[in-house]
């Protein structure tokens, strides 16, 4: 902590090593997110996203190279994940369906961008 107070050269940067001190970061949690290809068997694949998992593979297999995301930090969401969500909200209509496919690992705001219309 010694080293905190070398840096600081004036009266802002000492108030915000004091919120640092007062208010730390909750750490961040990372949820595993569901391998709908494998927890679901064929008819409950289709039963939830309307398509066989044959043409679900088919659908990521085209769009991948243009949806995959150019960097892997802050758990970016898979080709896999964004077509699965699309494809559920499709089949649905419901926003509050995605957070259930997702364990809640994609929030409404950025589940948003995944729909295409």
């Amino acid at each position: 902590m010694d080293h905190l107070w070398e840096d600081i050269t004036d009266d802002e940067d000492f108030l915000e090593l004091v919120h640092h001190v007062l208010h730390p970061r909750a750490p961040q949690v990372y949820r595993d997110r569901p391998d709908h290809f494998n927890i679901w068997n064929d008819t409950e694949f289709k039963a939830r996203f309307r398509l066989e998992k044959q043409v679900v593979r088919f659908i990521i297999d085209e769009l991948s190279e243009q949806i995959s995301s150019v960097t892997d930090r802050n758990q970016a969401v898979t080709p896999t994940e964004m077509v699965c969500t699309a494809l559920r909200f499709l089949a649905t209509g419901s926003f509050y369906k995605l957070l259930e496919i997702s364990g809640a690992s994609i929030n409404q705001q950025p589940a948003e961008k995944y729909i295409w219309f």
